[in-house]
């Protein structure tokens, strides 16, 4: 799978590739929760609000970001 597939698929599709992807780190900062995923040869950072778990912003990444 390439970022750009991953960035296709619909909500559903991309929980479920988080769930089976290799998690790298997490870092919980004053408002959100920040994990690093790795899928096949990108990555993704995941943001989720400590305060509304419905909120959860994706990003796909090319290189391993510093968190």
């Amino acid at each position: 799978m390439t970022a750009q597939e991953f960035d296709m698929l619909d909500e559903n599709e991309k929980k479920i590739v988080l769930f089976e992807a290799n998690k790298i780190s997490e870092k919980k900062e004053d408002v959100y929760k920040t994990e690093l995923f790795q899928v096949d040869d990108f990555y993704i950072e995941s943001k989720v609000s400590l305060y509304s778990k419905n909120k959860r912003l994706l990003t796909t990444l090319n290189t391993i970001p510093r968190i």
